[in-house]
């Protein structure tokens, strides 16, 4: 065991040099300016910003990536994803220990619960690197912001959903499953469970039985959630009335799961975010609605934040980005869009 922790404690200090090398590199000149020779298509940016998420393979941590890059570079900002495309795996509080050690110049975090997450972000504020918090926080560490969602109302968003479906397609008993791919659930995750509960307890009509599960899929493996959906709808075992599914990946896995095995409609499904799949899936009737969280927005905000933190001093610290509920008319409406804004760009 001791022998596995020297090994990996070596891994990350050699990852570490690595880092620090290529943020030399990114950093040398802190100005716009080139140099001659051979470096001079390199492009110098003035600040180094590390985003740190869970999942990087997520459609939904993709797009806000591409639009905290997009943002930042129009202000010669370069920001790097941290721990995307490595061949070892790191949690996020490794990557976090990573960057701070990596001297960047603020950070943008998917933060987890825990006291080790609160005691990294003050070390990283200690430094003189800022920090905000994205789509889940810590409330109770020195982060400079917080940018996201409320994830009460979330709950309350999901609820309707809930009643609505109920009311509409289903007797009077129903068996709902919420699907997390985690081990436990966050605090953000209870507390939209929280307000789902409650407006489903003081909405739906009296009369009705409603049993909703939790399920927890343990991250085992990269397919861990691919493998467990895969195995609800293999089974020959009814499958819940409702699912509810809190994150893209959940959502992915079961509106595909649900197409291979020709189950689709035997169970309504409630996914999250609205990428190109998803929005094309709940078009087709495939998935019955979708909590779309405005990604683009999230990724901009965040670096908008660390930039007004950093050249005036102080910045909102609960910033909230836009959330709805979509359905099949919606999703219709957007891919259309997208199809004539993509005919436009290619005239």
């Amino acid at each position: 065991m001791k022998k596995q922790l020297r090994m990996k404690h070596l891994l990350l200090l050699c990852l570490l040099i690595l880092v620090s090398a290529a943020g030399i590199l990114l950093m040398g000149g802190r100005g716009p300016e080139s140099r001659g020779g051979a470096e001079e298509n390199a492009t110098i940016y003035s600040r180094h910003y590390a985003l740190i998420t869970g999942d990087s393979d997520d459609e939904f941590w993709k797009q806000v990536y591409e639009s905290a890059r997009e943002a930042a570079a129009e202000k010669d900002i370069y920001v790097e994803w941290f721990g995307k495309n490595l061949s070892v795996s790191y949690s996020v509080k490794e990557l976090l220990h990573m960057a701070i050690r990596a001297g960047v110049d603020g950070i943008i975090l998917q933060a987890p619960d825990g006291q080790e997450t609160e005691e990294l972000i003050n070390e990283s504020v200690d430094a003189g690197i800022p920090v905000v918090t994205v789509l889940s926080d810590c409330q109770s560490s020195l982060r400079q912001a917080y940018v996201g969602v409320n994830n009460y109302e979330i709950g309350l968003l999901y609820g309707e959903e809930i009643v609505r479906l109920i009311l509409h397609q289903f007797s009077k008993n129903i068996r709902i499953m919420i699907v997390v791919g985690a081990e436990e659930l966050t605090s953000s995750q209870s507390l939209a469970l929280l307000g789902m509960r409650e407006y489903i307890n003081g909405n739906l009509p009296k009369g009705y039985f409603v049993n909703v599960e939790t399920e927890l899929i343990p991250q085992e493996s990269s397919f861990a959630t691919e493998e467990y959906i895969n195995s609800m709808f293999v089974s020959s075992a009814p499958l819940p009335d409702i699912m509810i599914c809190l994150d893209e990946r959940g959502t992915r896995c079961s509106y595909l799961s649900a197409v291979d095995h020709n189950r689709v409609g035997e169970t309504a499904i409630v996914g999250y975010y609205s990428s190109k799949d998803t929005l094309a899936a709940l078009e087709k009737g495939i998935l019955d609605s979708i909590l779309s969280v405005d990604a683009e927005e999230m990724g901009k905000s965040s670096v908008e934040v660390l930039l007004d933190y950093q050249e005036y001093g102080y910045a909102n610290t609960y910033n909230t980005v836009k959330i709805q509920l979509l359905d099949k008319e919606d999703a219709a409406r957007i891919l259309e869009r997208d199809r004539d804004n993509t005919e436009e760009g290619q005239e």
